[in-house]
């Protein structure tokens, strides 16, 4: 019984050495993948990017002097850019259960 035990022992040891030394081993690694991208950075600008672009502001809570009392606010919209310079930005605004919005922008500044 007990060579059972210092052999299971055993063995979880060793998976969990592997395991420590395999997932820094894979921190490295994509630390320096990460490092080697830097490297190369490219740069885009209105007239480059194209296409629908999805984005959310998570629960954040607007304060006071701005409102009376703290209100839970959430937002999300979309950015559309037509790689010619022009965007389209649609937003709406949770605050509080009271939804404001959507609410329109062609201006991408």
């Amino acid at each position: 019984m007990e060579e059972n035990t210092m052999k299971r022992s055993l063995s979880l040891r060793t998976i969990t050495t592997v395991s420590v030394i395999l997932g820094t081993y894979i921190l490295i690694q994509a630390a320096n993948a990460t490092e080697d991208g830097a490297s190369q950075t490219r740069v885009f600008t209105t007239r480059s990017i194209q296409g629908a672009w999805g984005w959310s502001a998570g629960y954040g809570v607007v304060v006071p002097p701005a409102v009376p009392e703290p209100l839970p606010t959430v937002g999300m919209g979309t950015v559309v850019f037509d790689g010619q310079g022009g965007c389209i930005v649609t937003s709406t605004l949770n605050q509080n259960g009271t939804v404001i919005g959507p609410v329109t922008s062609d201006s991408c500044t």
